[in-house]
């Protein structure tokens, strides 16, 4: 809240119709309207830059997603492959147990073994099947990106290429290998019905040298993923060399770009606090305006009103000074009538008349103290009145309760306006000259009884 004098600076130091206000109001909105214009400026900025830095390498950023993914994915292999070896030594172990080796069941656990090691080899050959997949579409994208960066151009054929074809033909050769295992295994599965003691012995023995054979394979299996962890990680490192490569001469200008848009957006966000300041001032002062102007106009109805009251008891006033007049010329018509018929009744009517005098006169005296009184407290209201509208301070319109308090006394004060009035009237003829004028007046009197007693005699 601004005090009083700012207040009353604006209400009467800019001009009476307001165009310093209305000034503000549309720099106030030309601001925002500017404001809103850079902030679309910098979103068709910021869509720009993200549209630049989606075009300057997504095939790259695509192909090094594809890269991580497969990376996860012969990891998720690699476990699965010790989850499965680790199954099979557990079978292993159970197969050997002698408790376990009854000649009864000798041909079921042959045969149920055998189901799941040709399970697991299938399992294990399309594994290799989609392993060696992955390993040529990383290689042919490897190979688009060196065709990309020019690198492979008049150089020759890097090691880790030729690495990697290696790799990949023993891969070829562990999936065919496992596929004649699978037949061999098939083959004998057809051959073995006939259940005998030799048989299972040498059941137990080629158990165990599957097992072993499956554990050599397994330990390779694992030599070969890791080695292939090892060329995968390789890869996704060069492919990372090869997009920051391809992505070098892109970044600066987007950075530059990016901090002339930041420094951009920060003088915006400074006009824009600014002016919202600014706006939340203004809006401010306008409460506090409206507030003075809602006071001032309680004050010029209540000004009305005083003025409306007191026209009133003039007008009572003016009526009671008639009627008066009028009860004095009756008055003094009768006592004219009553003199010329009456004469001894006027003579103790004088009589009397000195000590109603009296306490007429201390009556009026009462009277005239009080119209002093009621022409002071006008006086005071006028006053306030007219303070309150050429008064500059706030203090005088928010304390709008004396008006009030005047207004509730306006019934007493016109009662007595009314009193005083008559005293007023009558007070006339209590001035030196009305005293005289009544000892004339009293000595007539008692010379016209005089007179009108000897001429009845």
């Amino acid at each position: 809240m601004v005090n009083s004098a700012s207040v009353f600076a604006v209400l009467f130091f800019f001009p009476q119709n307001g165009t310093d206000y209305g000034f503000l109001v549309r720099q106030n909105s030309e601001l925002l309207r500017a404001l809103d214009e850079l902030e679309k400026t910098c979103a068709t900025l910021r869509e720009e830059n993200g549209l630049l830095r989606k075009s300057s390498a997504p095939e790259t950023e695509e192909k090094v997603r594809r890269l991580r993914r497969k990376n996860t994915e012969l990891a998720v292999l690699a476990k699965r492959l010790e989850e499965r070896a680790r199954k099979l030594q557990e079978a292993n172990l159970k197969v050997n147990s002698p408790s376990l080796m009854r000649p009864g069941a000798v041909e079921q656990y042959k045969r149920a073994f055998a189901r799941q090691r040709a399970r697991d080899l299938a399992q294990h050959a399309d594994a290799l099947l989609s392993k060696d997949k992955e390993i040529a579409a990383l290689q042919q994208e490897c190979r688009e990106l060196e065709a990309r960066l020019g690198i492979t151009k008049g150089s020759p054929i890097p090691s880790g290429r030729v690495e990697f074809e290696k790799l990949l033909r023993e891969s070829q050769k562990e999936v065919l290998r496992l596929q004649r295992q699978l037949s061999v295994t098939s083959s004998r599965r057809q051959h073995d019905h006939i259940p005998d003691d030799d048989a299972a012995e040498k059941c137990g023995e080629n158990v165990k040298e599957e097992g072993r054979e499956k554990e050599s394979e397994l330990s390779k299996k694992r030599k070969e993923c890791e080695n292939l962890e090892h060329e995968v990680k390789k890869r996704q490192k060069r492919c990372l060399d090869l997009v920051s490569k391809l992505c070098a001469p892109v970044f600066p200008s987007t950075r530059a770009e990016n901090e002339e848009l930041r420094e951009d957006l920060s003088e915006v966000t400074a006009q824009r606090n600014s002016v919202l300041e600014e706006n939340q001032r203004l809006r401010a002062k306008l409460e506090n305006l409206e507030q003075v102007l809602k006071h001032m106009r309680e004050v010029a109805e209540r000004r009305q009103q005083l003025e409306l009251e007191h026209e009133q008891a003039l007008a009572i006033l003016k009526f009671k000074q008639d009627e008066i007049k009028r009860l004095q010329r009756v008055r003094n018509t009768a006592l004219r009538g009553f003199v010329c018929f009456h004469p001894a009744l006027f003579l103790r009517f004088i009589l009397v008349l000195p000590s109603k005098c009296r306490s007429q006169s201390e009556q009026f005296g009462l009277l005239s103290q009080e119209l002093e009184k009621f022409r002071m407290q006008a006086s005071k209201v006028d006053l306030a009145s007219s303070s309150l509208l050429n008064n500059p301070s706030l203090s005088v319109l928010t304390n709008g309760r004396s008006p009030v308090t005047k207004h509730r006394e306006l019934p007493t004060i016109s009662v007595s306006k009314s009193g005083s009035s008559s005293s007023k009237s009558e007070t006339t003829h209590l001035t030196p000259k009305s005293d005289t004028h009544l000892k004339t007046i009293l000595s007539c009197g008692v010379f016209i009884c005089l007179v009108l007693t000897r001429s009845i005699h």
